[in-house]
């Protein structure tokens, strides 16, 4: 009798205690979907709302627009352009991010966004930049919950 009462205290003050604070972090549970309408057969795009292609005047450095100009002729000519997953390579950052279907895990120290095959992790324990970040397709991201 004497273990069995043990017992019951044991999980009453088990049950009081909360297991972490979950009014400090957003619910976001759940699946989530973009909302990303086909103007013009593209997906992945600056602005949803125009069409894609130069339709889209994304505001890009010359250097960028360079790039952009030159994937487009080589894709004009039959070719792949810049499009790293018509190679078998992983969409990277931003791209990753236009994924049909999205969930997030949050944690008191990391902001997992899950991506189909892809896991972009934030980092929101208060950490620096790293001196010797390792490229990777998803980047390194630091971030913090504001209000």
């Amino acid at each position: 009798m004497a273990a069995f009462a043990l017992a019951a205290a044991l999980m009453v003050a088990f049950n009081v205690a909360p297991a972490a604070d979950d009014a400090k972090y957003p619910n976001w549970k759940g699946q989530w979907d973009t909302i990303n309408h086909r103007l013009g057969g593209q997906v992945i795009k600056f602005d949803p709302n125009k069409p894609w292609g130069p339709a889209q005047q994304a505001p890009l450095t010359p250097e960028y627009q360079k790039v952009l100009e030159e994937s487009m002729a080589d894709q004009a000519a039959g070719g792949i352009g810049n499009y790293p997953t018509a190679r078998c390579l992983p969409g990277g950052m931003p791209r990753m991010m236009a994924a049909p279907r999205q969930e997030y895990v949050i944690t008191p120290e990391t902001t997992y966004i899950l991506l189909g095959t892809e896991i972009r992790r934030v980092f929101t324990d208060g950490r620096s930049w790293p001196t010797g970040i390792e490229p990777t397709y998803q980047g390194y991201s630091l971030g913090r919950w504001i209000d």
